[in-house]
């Protein structure tokens, strides 16, 4: 069995939880930090010891790479079918007087759509942030009661209200990244200022994309209560393997809890 082989078989038990991706990443950051950061150091050291890092180094590149293959090929796959194959599945227009005004006290000022979509691959609402408008699987529609979809409806028109905000956020996540991974790179080789640039924009990617979905939890249950998305989530951790958050995503169970100190009264901020 070849290093490879192994390396793969490694990965694809670990890739199914997040905290382990994420806890790879962090390790790729570091071990890319180290030779431009301590060049001095770290180039004076034996050539052997320099050879054993390059190969720790290699294969943590390795896994983390087989994590994200495993991590994203269903995803990719489901999103290439709804393109290819979804376009014969056209959406409906949801028209209920609960969302016109649910925007308004939103205060979402442009003019809101709201579309339910029948498209197989569709696992969940979603909001397009190009043309903000918000798509709702008819299962999701059949299985939850009018006021809980209502809050997921909510939920989306959170992001509706703050895109541009998430657009800046991100616009300048990348130039600190971009920033930082070219400082990285006039002391060391361009490759590991690339792998640098990677895993720090995945985890900071990460950490903004979570911190939009908590604001668009808190925009929700401020205009409508927290008790419709609390039970949304709570039916969806049921129906799940595991609730360890994704890559965009926080856990289930995260933000039930942090939904439940509304209802004792307590103030959240997005953060």
């Amino acid at each position: 069995m070849t290093r490879l082989t192994q390396l793969r078989q490694v990965a694809e038990y670990v890739y199914l939880t997040f905290p382990i991706r994420r806890l790879l990443l962090f390790a790729l950051i570091v071990l890319s930090a180290i030779p431009g950061t301590f060049f001095s150091v770290f180039y004076s050291l034996p050539s052997s010891i320099r050879i054993d890092y390059a190969y720790i180094y290699a294969s943590m590149i390795c896994v983390v790479g087989f994590c994200m293959y495993g991590a994203y090929k269903g995803s990719v796959a489901m999103g290439v079918a709804s393109l290819v194959f979804g376009r014969k599945y056209m959406p409906h227009r949801y028209r209920s007087p609960s969302v016109r005004k649910l925007a308004r006290k939103m205060g979402i000022t442009k003019k809101v759509e709201v579309y339910t979509t029948s498209n197989p691959w569709v696992k969940g609402p979603y909001t397009n942030g190009f043309t903000s408008k918000v798509y709702i699987p008819v299962s999701w529609v059949n299985r939850f009661p009018s006021k809980e979809i209502l809050a997921t409806i909510g939920h989306e028109l959170g992001h509706v209200k703050t895109g541009r905000r998430f657009g800046l956020e991100m616009a300048g996540i990348v130039a600190f990244v971009a920033t930082s991974s070219f400082a990285l790179g006039l002391h060391t080789v361009p490759i590991i200022a690339e792998v640098f640039e990677f895993a720090q924009l995945m985890l900071l990617m990460t950490w903004l994309s979570w911190r939009n979905e908590r604001r668009a939890d808190l925009l929700s249950a401020a205009a409508m209560g927290p008790e419709g998305l609390i039970a949304v989530f709570e039916q969806l951790r049921a129906e799940s393997k595991r609730d360890d958050g994704s890559e965009t995503h926080p856990p289930l169970k995260d933000r039930i809890a942090r939904l439940s100190k509304l209802l004792d009264g307590e103030e959240l901020t997005d953060t």
